[in-house]
Protein backbone atom coordinates (compact mmCIF):
# COMPACT_ATOMS: atom_id res chain seq x y z
CA UNK A 1 0.00 0.00 0.00
CA UNK A 2 1.34 3.37 -0.89
CA UNK A 3 1.86 6.10 1.93
CA UNK A 4 1.04 9.77 0.88
CA UNK A 5 3.39 12.13 2.12
CA UNK A 6 3.49 15.61 1.93
CA UNK A 7 5.42 18.41 4.09
CA UNK A 8 2.83 20.67 5.65
CA UNK A 9 -0.17 19.61 8.37
CA UNK A 10 -2.97 22.05 7.85
CA UNK A 11 -5.22 23.87 10.65
CA UNK A 12 -8.37 21.60 9.47
CA UNK A 13 -6.24 18.21 10.84
CA UNK A 14 -6.55 19.56 13.80
CA UNK A 15 -9.36 19.12 16.45
CA UNK A 16 -10.33 19.06 20.18
CA UNK A 17 -9.54 15.62 20.32
CA UNK A 18 -6.84 12.87 20.27
CA UNK A 19 -5.76 13.98 16.88
CA UNK A 20 -4.73 17.75 17.47
CA UNK A 21 -3.28 16.40 20.78
CA UNK A 22 -1.17 14.10 18.76
CA UNK A 23 -0.46 17.33 16.41
CA UNK A 24 0.75 19.77 19.12
CA UNK A 25 2.24 16.93 20.47
CA UNK A 26 4.48 16.35 17.16
CA UNK A 27 4.82 20.73 16.79
CA UNK A 28 6.14 20.06 20.18
CA UNK A 29 9.01 17.76 18.92
CA UNK A 30 9.43 19.42 15.96
CA UNK A 31 10.34 22.66 18.09
CA UNK A 32 12.96 20.35 20.27
CA UNK A 33 14.28 18.13 17.22
CA UNK A 34 14.34 20.28 14.56
CA UNK A 35 11.34 18.28 12.63
CA UNK A 36 8.94 15.91 12.98
CA UNK A 37 6.50 13.13 11.59
CA UNK A 38 2.52 12.89 11.84
CA UNK A 39 1.18 9.13 10.78
CA UNK A 40 -2.71 10.45 9.73
CA UNK A 41 -5.40 7.88 8.69
CA UNK A 42 -8.28 8.69 6.14
CA UNK A 43 -9.55 9.93 3.07
CA UNK A 44 -11.90 12.04 1.12
CA UNK A 45 -14.76 10.29 2.71
CA UNK A 46 -13.32 9.58 6.13
CA UNK A 47 -12.11 12.81 8.50
CA UNK A 48 -8.53 12.60 8.75
CA UNK A 49 -7.24 11.73 12.11
CA UNK A 50 -3.97 11.82 13.38
CA UNK A 51 -2.45 8.57 15.04
CA UNK A 52 1.31 8.89 15.94
CA UNK A 53 3.72 11.60 16.20
CA UNK A 54 7.17 10.39 15.97
CA UNK A 55 10.87 12.54 15.64
CA UNK A 56 12.53 9.80 13.46
CA UNK A 57 11.77 9.32 10.09
CA UNK A 58 12.02 5.81 9.99
CA UNK A 59 10.25 5.12 13.42
CA UNK A 60 6.76 6.87 11.31
CA UNK A 61 7.33 5.22 8.15
CA UNK A 62 7.44 1.56 9.64
CA UNK A 63 4.28 2.92 12.31
CA UNK A 64 2.44 3.87 9.04
CA UNK A 65 3.05 0.97 7.04
CA UNK A 66 2.04 -1.02 9.81
CA UNK A 67 -1.03 0.85 10.63
CA UNK A 68 -1.46 0.66 6.30
CA UNK A 69 -1.77 -3.11 7.15
CA UNK A 70 -4.06 -3.37 9.27
CA UNK A 71 -6.60 -1.27 7.26
CA UNK A 72 -5.59 -3.24 3.93
CA UNK A 73 -8.71 -6.01 4.34
CA UNK A 74 -11.45 -3.50 4.81
CA UNK A 75 -13.48 -2.96 1.72
CA UNK A 76 -13.20 0.93 1.95
CA UNK A 77 -9.61 0.61 3.32
CA UNK A 78 -8.49 4.71 4.02
CA UNK A 79 -5.33 5.90 3.48
CA UNK A 80 -2.42 6.62 5.47
CA UNK A 81 -0.85 10.14 5.06
CA UNK A 82 2.83 10.40 6.12
CA UNK A 83 3.24 14.34 7.30
CA UNK A 84 6.42 16.28 8.23
CA UNK A 85 6.69 19.15 10.61
CA UNK A 86 9.90 21.23 10.64
CA UNK A 87 10.40 24.25 12.51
Amino acid sequence: MKIQSDDDVRDYYLSDGAGGVIVKRARDMAAKFGEAFVVFVGSVAVPRTAVGAYSNRQDAIEAARTEAGYHKGFKSAPKVHLKRIKV
